[in-house]
């Protein structure tokens, strides 16, 4: 039995207390997920409280019975609660398995389910009594598969929660293993709550839910612990906003190399990757970057093939977006780690990357240059494109016109001798200029004969050519690969003896 005045002025203050915790979150202009989640277990701990207060109001035994079963429906989801706001404590929200949060909703349904029909199916207690008495209040029950579970659920949950911060605690830094206390404390608070219950109020027939006591100390604990620096927040909440000022993404790792924090930027890209982040190794991350099929890391080397860079290049429709990665140490105040920050350098990198392709094009006549020829020719140098040809052509009295004529004209000379070349060859054709009066051409399944023809065909178009200030005149030799094992750089040096053979005939 218990004295109703008595119970209702306690969980009234109590709830008046509890509306104060919530009041400075629900006002709060800029809601964490930690926030969002303590917000929402505040009203869930305000309707429970406000439901129990109703039922020792009450006069009607049906209503009071109604009352006290609905009031479970809130404990389910406050229990489904108190997990995500540990997890979001320890910034590991995202790291919580599609099933897991699934338990976490059905099971609160299903326990809420069978209190509310319990009037119908008793299954949620066996047997409900509420007897009142003027000021004397009594409730006797025996439980039910629904309190069971629900009182399953209960301890399971607090056992992962325990779980989860001895795990968490030991990963943090000395200066914030405060959490892990808070949480510890918030523990012990709901274990001895339900030790007084049993041995202390049962015992002298007092008939009041202490467990309304216990959640209440514990939600003060967790408002001071959202509200001071101690929350897994490695720069402090005053710092946040700046922190998240920064347009380009930026983690942090302790001495460990386990990622502790990350600003707003850094979130959103890795979310658009779908990569976790936060209390995760950095060389993890690493690892689901070389696995993700839309994001790729890559190294930029210099001449002497060392790494000057290491990008993160995401790849989104015609054009990758790119980061350089880059890591800064630090040891300040006891505390170790680094900042990994990744700076958007997309244009530099596909201009570099331009530059790469524009190294094998020669800027006069917009042939191949030596270096694009020389990579051409091992990639074209194989079985199935033989038999293989190759023309070499030298234009005879280039510096005679530099020295006569000026360099003008005698680059108009090179690039219509590129453009006769380029027009008089099959379309399949490698044309290149790998030096200042010289050209190749590479004839893929073009045999000797063929390859004759097409130089005659060149020599009738320059023929026909007449200009006042020159004469273009251009000497040939040619060769043909006809077999796997003939050496290309012999066939090569052929090829340009034949053409300094015909450049001498003519007097060249």
């Amino acid at each position: 039995m218990a004295e109703r005045t008595f119970i209702i002025m306690v969980y009234s203050s109590i709830l008046i207390m509890m509306l104060m915790l919530a009041v400075p979150v629900i006002f709060k202009s800029k809601k964490t997920y930690v926030d969002r989640t303590y917000l929402t277990a505040c009203m869930l701990s305000i309707g429970w409280f406000l439901t129990e207060n109703f039922v020792f109001t009450v006069e009607d035994i049906v209503w009071a019975k109604f009352l006290y079963l609905f009031k479970y429906c809130f404990i389910a989801f406050l229990v489904s609660a108190a997990f995500y706001l540990v997890m979001g404590y320890f910034r590991i929200q995202n790291r919580i398995p599609v099933f897991i949060k699934i338990v976490l909703l059905v099971i609160p349904g299903s326990i809420s389910f069978l209190a509310i029909s319990d009037r119908f199916f008793h299954m949620f207690f066996k047997k409900l009594m509420i007897s009142i008495d003027g000021e004397m209040f009594e409730v006797v029950y025996t439980p039910g598969i629904g309190s069971i579970i629900m009182n399953l659920y209960i301890d399971l949950i607090l056992l992962v929660i325990l779980i989860v911060t001895i795990k968490n605690t030991r990963r943090l830094e000395r200066s914030y293993k405060g959490i892990g206390r808070i949480l510890y404390g918030a523990l012990l608070i709901y274990v001895l709550g339900i030790l007084v219950r049993i041995n202390v109020l049962g015992k002298n027939g007092i008939d009041m839910d202490v467990n309304i006591i216990t959640i209440f100390l514990c939600n003060v604990l967790f408002n001071i612990f959202i509200y001071s620096s101690g929350r897994a927040d490695y720069l402090g909440i005053w710092r946040r906003e700046t922190f998240d000022f920064f347009q380009s993404p930026i983690l942090i790792s302790n001495k460990d190399e386990i990622i502790v924090e990350a600003n707003q930027a850094a979130i959103n890209l890795f979310d658009k990757i779908n990569i976790p982040i936060t209390n995760r190794e950095s060389r993890d991350i690493r690892r689901d970057i070389y696995k993700c099929q839309n994001a790729e890391i890559r190294t930029l080397k210099n001449e002497d093939n060392k790494v000057v860079s290491r990008d993160l290049y995401l790849i989104k429709g015609k054009f990758p977006i790119v980061y350089e990665i880059k890591e800064h140490e630090f040891d300040k105040g006891g505390r170790k780690g680094s900042y990994i920050v990744f700076s958007e350098v997309t244009r530099n990198r596909l201009f570099i990357e331009r530059l790469k392709d524009l190294a094998g094009i020669d800027p006069l006549t917009k042939l191949m240059n030596r270096h694009g020829y020389e990579k051409t020719l091992k990639k074209i140098d194989c079985k199935e494109n033989l038999p293989l040809s190759v023309i070499f052509g030298d234009v005879n009295g280039l510096k005679k016109v530099n020295d006569f004529w000026g360099h003008t004209i005698g680059d108009r000379l090179l690039i219509e001798v590129a453009e006769i070349i380029k027009c008089s060859v099959s379309n399949d054709a490698v044309v290149s200029r790998i030096g200042g009066d010289e050209f190749v051409v590479l004839l893929a399944n073009c045999t000797k004969e063929n390859a004759k023809e097409q130089v005659e065909k060149i020599m009738k178009k320059i023929s026909s050519k007449e200009k006042a200030e020159y004469k273009i005149s251009v000497a040939f030799g040619v060769a043909t690969k006809e077999h796997p094992d003939e050496n290309i750089n012999i066939l090569l040096k052929k090829a340009d003896d034949r053409m300094y053979s015909n450049k001498r005939l003519r007097g060249h």
